[in-house]
C-alpha cells in the first residue's frame, strides 16, 4: 500500500513543506525538555524566545527568509508573540508565530495545516469521544483500584457500598 504525503493531502505547497522541515531543525536546535509534572507544558518540548531569536540572528540569511530583515525586527516580534507561558513557546506556537506572519485573522481560518501534523510531519489521528471517555474510566478505575481499601481519601479501608471494583481492559 502506497503512502500518502500528509502535505501533499492537505494541498500544502513545496517552499511550505520546506519551510516546516527548516523550522522543525531550528526547534530541535534549541529545544528543552519538560517535566510531566509542568502544569502548562506537561512534558512536552518547548524553547525560549531568546534562544530563538540568537540562533537565528546566527544565520541571517535563514532569518530574511523566515521575513524578518533584521534582528531588532525579529527580537520584537518574538518578544510580543503569543504563547501560554511568557519567554518561552511550544511546538505550535512556534509554528503560529512563523505561518500566521503577518496574516489577518480571517486569512488564518481553516489554513492551518501545519496543526493537523506532528513535529515529524505525520497526521496527527485524534481520538474519538468513545476513546477518550473510555480511557478516562480506565483511568479512573485504576486510581481507584490503587487506593487503600479501594475506596476514596478519608475512607481508609472502606469501600462505598456503590462502587465494585472491575477489571480494567486495555483500550483498542
Amino acid at each position: 500500500m502506497a503512502r500518502t504525503d500528509p502535505f501533499g493531502a492537505l494541498g500544502v505547497g513545496a517552499a511550505d513543506k520546506m519551510t516546516f522541515f527548516l523550522l522543525k531543525w531550528v526547534f530541535n536546535a534549541i529545544k528543552r525538555d519538560s517535566s510531566n509534572e509542568d502544569p502548562l507544558f506537561k512534558g512536552a518540548p518547548f524553547i525560549s524566545k531568546a534562544d530563538l531569536a540568537k540562533q537565528l540572528a546566527k544565520n541571517p540569511e535563514l532569518m530574511r527568509a523566515l521575513g524578518y530583515e533584521d534582528q531588532r525586527q525579529l527580537q520584537d516580534a518574538v518578544k510580543v508573540a503569543a504563547s501560554k507561558k511568557d519567554g518561552f513557546q511550544m511546538w505550535g506556537e512556534f509554528l503560529d508565530f512563523f505561518f500566521l506572519q503577518g496574516k489577518s485573522v480571517r486569512e488564518c481560518e481553516g489554513a492551518d495545516w501545519w496543526n493537523q501534523l506532528d513535529r515529524d510531519g505525520n497526521y496527527i489521528t485524534k481520538k474519538t469521544e468513545t476513546e477518550r471517555t473510555g480511557e478516562e474510566e480506565a483511568e479512573k478505575a485504576n486510581n481507584l483500584n490503587a487506593s487503600p481499601g479501594g475506596g476514596s481519601p478519608g475512607h481508609a479501608g472502606k469501600r462505598s457500598p456503590s462502587k465494585k471494583q472491575v477489571k480494567v481492559t486495555a483500550s483498542i
